[in-house]
């Protein structure tokens, strides 16, 4: 179970402008109705210790996401999307679920053990990965014309590499944007947004259709040992 490190940053994604993504309203309204429950405090630390530097970290991220899925490239890679993870899986204003390959999810950890924390899925390749958000795709909309309202479901985050998989995770992305399913990949993402970040998490370089002018933002960082201790 994840301990000490609640989310709390104030949410910001008005600069984003104007999208067509369908499904992009409901997300953005769920960020706001987290946003306000929220106190209205400043940033606490960073977890690699520079103060007050990633705010906003988590509306940054799904505001991307929500453009046709992130990719994440430069020297910070990995250091962000355990940085992400972390706040993802610590979120208690909304319900959050995360899925990742066990190859990906070894190398934010350092370890090929299977993580036991609560709303993530790790799954044996990208092949069952990718079937399962397929299936989450048919459910979910099962669910909604049942007659479940969207901000009952979970939002669900898909942080793997693309591989020789790209255009299927594309696919499945766009397929669940309604759904609350986003995507965030290890590495360059032509159908979205993709994002490269320095060593210390700040943003150099944004590209993509509908790309925000938020070079020079800083997104959260982890090592695999801080990583660790969050889940402990």
């Amino acid at each position: 179970m994840l301990v000490g490190y609640p989310l709390r940053h104030r949410l910001s994604f008005a600069s984003l402008g104007g999208s067509s993504r369908r499904g992009q309203e409901r997300e953005f309204a769920q960020l706001a109705k987290l946003q306000a429950s929220r106190p209205a405090e400043g940033p606490p630390p960073a977890p690699s210790g520079e103060s007050g530097a990633s705010g906003g970290a988590m509306g940054y991220t799904v505001a991307l996401a929500a453009l046709h899925g992130l990719g994440l490239t430069g020297p910070g890679t990995d250091a962000v999307a355990r940085g992400l993870l972390g706040e993802l899986l610590a979120e208690g204003g909304i319900a959050v679920q995360v899925a990742m390959t066990q190859t990906d999810a070894a190398r934010l950890l350092g370890t090929r053990e299977k993580p036991r924390v609560e709303g993530w899925e790790v799954f044996a390749n990208r092949q069952e990965l990718l079937t399962h958000l397929q299936v989450e795709i048919v459910r979910r909309r099962g669910q909604r014309d049942g007659g479940a309202a969207a901000e009952d479901l979970p939002w669900l985050f898909a942080i793997t590499s693309p591989g020789d998989a790209a255009e299927a995770l594309h696919e499945v992305v766009d397929g669940g944007a309604e759904d609350l399913i986003m995507g965030i990949v290890l590495g360059e993402w032509p159908y979205g947004i993709t994002c490269t970040v320095d060593d210390d998490g700040h943003i150099t370089g944004l590209v993509g259709a509908g790309a925000p002018s938020w070079v020079g933002r800083r997104l959260p960082t982890l090592t695999t040992t801080e990583l660790t201790w969050l889940m402990l």
